[in-house]
């Protein structure tokens, strides 16, 4: 595994994060070695807004923002010197109704919004409905829906 953006090729970087144990911590520190490379070797004219990216990842789960990740690193894998997309502008979670939560919540389509972070703005408008311990997962959906039916018919 890479421990420093110097001595290692982006690709290598990039490939060591895209191939890592999804569980593991080591992920932020990862993708601070990719926006080193690209800040002092490649002289990256999209650096900055790579930094913008990966620090409001590091902090929380901004909307769209994995998927602006994973495919800014498959364009830098392919061409270190290729323009990387602007980051992409969704509403918060807390902006969107619970309807759209839950809708969001229900789709299979949807890559834009984490389904753990759904649950966890259903947790926080609904405390008294939504034990803080009740573990979310697919199944648990139904159980969500009559539990919030009140708010959302």
């Amino acid at each position: 595994m890479a421990t420093s953006s110097t001595t290692t090729s982006l690709n290598d970087l990039i490939l060591a994060y895209q191939t890592r144990d999804k569980d593991s911590a080591g992920w932020k520190q990862q993708l601070g070695y990719i926006h080193r490379k690209l800040k002092e070797d490649i002289h990256h004219p999209d650096e900055h807004m790579f930094y913008q990216g990966i620090c409001s990842l590091c902090m929380g789960d901004t909307p769209g923002y994995w998927v602006w990740l994973d495919s800014s690193l498959q364009k830098l894998k392919d061409d270190p010197t290729s323009r990387i997309d602007m980051l992409p502008q969704y509403p918060d979670y807390a902006e969107l109704s619970t309807k759209e939560l839950l809708e969001k919540l229900e789709s299979d389509e949807n890559k834009i919004y984490s389904k753990q972070s759904i649950y966890w703005e259903l947790q926080s408008r609904y405390p008294e409905k939504i034990d803080l311990n009740f573990d979310f997962n697919q199944s648990t959906l139904k159980e969500i829906k009559i539990l919030l039916k009140d708010v959302i018919d």
